[in-house]
């Protein structure tokens, strides 16, 4: 017996690139019609990318890259709390 994958690809449009890589739609509802279900969907997203940021382990020990790697963090983390601080006023 085989077995049959049938999935959907990302839409153009695809809010979770980081999660379907642009390429397949991973349904995770950030692009759900519904508001409220995005919204907490969109938050739980930019919960775990703070998450991934914050545990970030650089795996290097070149002074240029590892600079350049903590300046992306930094960056990735300052995005993901305003966000994080958008979607939560969003609940209220």
């Amino acid at each position: 017996m085989s077995k049959i994958i049938i999935d959907v690809a990302a839409s153009k449009k695809c809010y979770a690139t980081l999660w379907s890589y642009g390429e397949i739609c991973v349904h995770c509802n950030c692009c759900n019609k519904n508001t409220k279900i995005r919204r907490k969907a969109r938050l739980k997203y930019w919960k775990w990318w703070l998450k991934h940021n914050m545990e970030f382990n650089p795996g290097t020990k070149s002074p240029s890259l590892l600079a350049l790697q903590k300046w992306n963090i930094q960056i990735n983390i300052r995005e993901a709390r305003q966000k994080i601080r958008y979607y939560l006023d969003k609940k209220k």
